[in-house]
């Protein structure tokens, strides 16, 4: 059977492929090195930006959630500053928790890092009001500002969707790498969150609060 493939697939004039030699193999290895730490390196820190982002998405839901159901003004009709004192301080204490040493931590730096609470009151799909009257409770306002403009928060709203009061809960985070290989400044990575909040809709007839 061997004689048979030889004959009918092996050429007379066929010689043997020659084998790469070891030092061929480790200048290959050397050059492909860089390349590979390069791209595995990048992988593991978009995998740590990923997982510390996904933790401040956390916890602008769960400020946000609370403040959905809380009420922003006084019964006066004036800011209730504490509302929006006691949702951002939510959304520190879900990432750094008190009491605790488990867990990744994450610690605002008042330098770079903030919150900033907003309410809207929308009617016709138009932003007529907006909370508190300085237009955002801002935690770092000399170094942080709201991603959101008002045509923002109207362009995501769906035509047709009844007057409603909402609450957007935003948090600026300064992420340092974690390996350090390429980049050793802080980036900045920001989450938000927005839902529903009953207390700012609008009263029939009246308008907004």
């Amino acid at each position: 059977m061997k004689k048979v493939f030889t004959k009918l697939f092996l050429h007379k004039d066929a010689q043997p492929r020659k084998t790469k030699s070891p030092g061929q193999s480790l200048v290959e290895f050397a050059v492909a090195l860089p390349l590979l730490i390069f791209i595995i390196g990048a992988m593991m820190e978009f995998g740590f930006i990923l997982n510390f982002y996904l933790s401040l998405l956390d916890a602008t839901r769960g400020a946000a959630r609370y403040a959905s159901l809380a009420n922003p003004l006084n019964a006066d009709g004036t800011d209730d500053m504490n509302y929006y004192i006691t949702t951002a301080e939510l959304v520190r204490t879900e990432l750094d928790p008190p009491n605790t040493t488990e867990g990744r931590r994450l610690i605002l730096d008042p330098a770079t890092d903030g919150v900033i609470v907003t309410v809207y009151c929308v009617i016709g799909g138009t932003v007529a009001t907006r909370y508190p009257d300085t237009g955002s409770y801002n935690t770092n306002p000399s170094v942080i500002a709201s991603a959101f403009t008002t045509a923002d928060i109207e362009n995501t709203y769906i035509d047709g969707a009844p007057d409603a009061g909402l609450v957007l809960v935003e948090v600026y985070y300064g992420y340092r790498p974690v390996l350090g290989l390429f980049y050793n400044g802080k980036i900045t990575l920001r989450a938000h969150s927005i839902m529903p909040a009953n207390a700012a809709d609008p009263l029939p007839g009246t308008g907004c609060q």
